[in-house]
């Protein structure tokens, strides 16, 4: 990577140095202009605050990658590809870029930075839903042209975020954990039944208890308790309206396919890999453990079943040191639709135990459905009694992801994001006014927060 001279980086700073802000989150931003992987860029680092899960103040980073046509200053409203969780690598990154997109991420902190800890899974979304505010109040970006993506934590992340959105182009989790109270009774049951044996020496016993050590101390021990399940996608899968194509593996040992299908975990639970014990009703009599994506979703989940092509190695016969890229996994296309669940699951027969979220060499590709989103159009279901119940919660200061726990952005900035979606929503047609009309209509007098002024320009009067 070979910097340009510094006065290149003046297009980069015109852009961004007025940015709204109007949570006053951003503490520090520099502007550079640089060369990665054969591509001009534009790069924006931002260091911004955010609250933890005790209300405590810390500051977070983010990492911004801008197309040279946004140089002099161009009205253009660019798509977004916003990579939740783990910071995604500015190789992998460019590659939005070099299709005339932003990349948006936030960036890794210590793991002692945040409370209860810095991992994504851990600390909540609020720090992607900041930087989704100020990203999506940049005049260069179109809000309802953001996808939402990431893998694993990242996939969490992503779904939670998407779960604030509004509007959003999709959201495109891979193998993302969905309950975590499922989680949680998984690593504590097995914990206490496989300690002392040679299971524990799997990595799977130390990677995941810094995350259940930080859920319990900002939860409890009860999985009943309403953090767990109020920090999970499938406590959320109402406020999820754009588009989503999500992947799991039925061998996945990290994140258990138990927690989307029972159905589907019969073999894994039988199996018993690495003598890990699957089954939710076996981990604990917690009614929110034994909450699974598909029942959630109901009829809207679209699931197929994906067949990983006859020779593909196995991830026991691969040196992990030594793969920089795996070889795409293409999946069926579909056709994103507003509120519909596209689940790609792989059948990847016994399951055995690896360090990987896969037993085969592959990494799915969510890229295609990712660009027929971008490709399509704002759709009017995408506002719901449900997602018009929570912009109203928003700017009433109204906790809706968990009460107790601070996750709303300040006032300012929650209005202006509401605001700012509501009317991109509108503006898209007279039937997307007219859906506001509706729903608005059906509130109650104490549930009518907006100003009058404003209702009437989003309704077209």
């Amino acid at each position: 990577m070979t910097s340009t001279q510094p006065s290149a980086a003046s297009w980069v700073a015109a852009l961004v140095e007025n940015a709204f802000d109007p949570g006053e989150r951003i503490v520090k931003m520099t502007c550079d202009e640089v060369e990665i992987e054969g591509v001009v860029v534009g790069r924006v680092r931002l260091t911004f605050t955010v609250e933890d899960l005790r209300g405590k103040t810390y500051e977070a980073k983010g990492r911004l990658l801008l197309p040279t046509s946004l140089r002099g200053g161009a009205a253009t409203s660019l798509p977004v590809v916003f990579h939740c969780g783990y910071e995604a690598a500015e190789p992998v990154a460019v590659k939005q870029v070099a299709l005339g997109r932003i990349s948006a991420t936030t960036v890794q902190l210590p793991l002692d930075a945040v409370y209860p800890n810095a991992w994504s899974l851990v600390r909540g979304p609020k720090m992607e839903v900041v930087l989704a505010h100020i990203v999506r109040s940049l005049p260069f970006v179109d809000p309802a042209q953001v996808v939402y993506a990431g893998g694993s934590a990242g996939g969490y992340s992503a779904l939670m975020t998407a779960a604030e959105a509004f509007p959003a182009c999709a959201a495109v989790p891979g193998v993302p954990p969905t309950n975590l109270a499922y989680m949680g009774a998984l690593w504590a049951s097995n914990h206490a039944r496989l300690i002392g044996t040679d299971a524990q020496s799997l990595p799977w016993f130390q990677g995941l208890e810094p995350a259940y050590r930080g859920w319990q101390d900002a939860f409890g021990e009860d999985f009943d308790a309403p953090g767990w399940l109020g920090h999970s996608p499938v406590g959320h899968v109402d406020r999820i309206t754009c588009p989503v194509e999500t992947f799991f593996s039925m061998a996945d040992c990290l994140v258990p396919i138990e927690q989307v299908d029972r159905a589907m975990a019969a073999a894994f639970i039988e199996a018993r890999p690495g003598g890990v014990e699957a089954s939710s009703a076996a981990l604990t009599d917690a009614n929110a453990a034994q909450v699974r994506l598909l029942s959630a979703l109901g009829d809207r989940a679209d699931v197929r079943i994906v067949a990983v092509p006859d020779g593909t190695p196995t991830m026991r016969e691969a040196d992990l040191t030594m793969i920089t890229e795996l070889p795409p996994l293409i999946l069926p296309e579909v056709e994103p639709v507003a509120g519909k669940w596209h689940v790609m699951v792989a059948d990847e027969g016994e399951p055995t135990w690896v360090v990987s979220h896969f037993k085969h060499q592959y990494e799915p590709d969510l890229s295609s459905f990712a660009h027929r989103a971008l490709e399509g159009t704002l759709s009017v279901d995408q506002l719901t009694e449900a997602k018009l119940a929570q912009l109203l919660d928003r700017w009433a200061g109204i906790e809706w992801l968990c009460p107790g726990f601070p996750h709303l952005d300040r006032p300012e900035a929650e209005r202006a994001d509401v605001e700012s979606g509501l009317r991109r929503f509108c503006a898209e047609s007279t039937a997307h006014a007219a859906r506001f009309r509706e729903l608005y209509g059906r509130v109650t007098d104490d549930r009518r927060v907006l100003p009058t002024d404003l209702v009437a320009e989003l309704q077209g009067d």
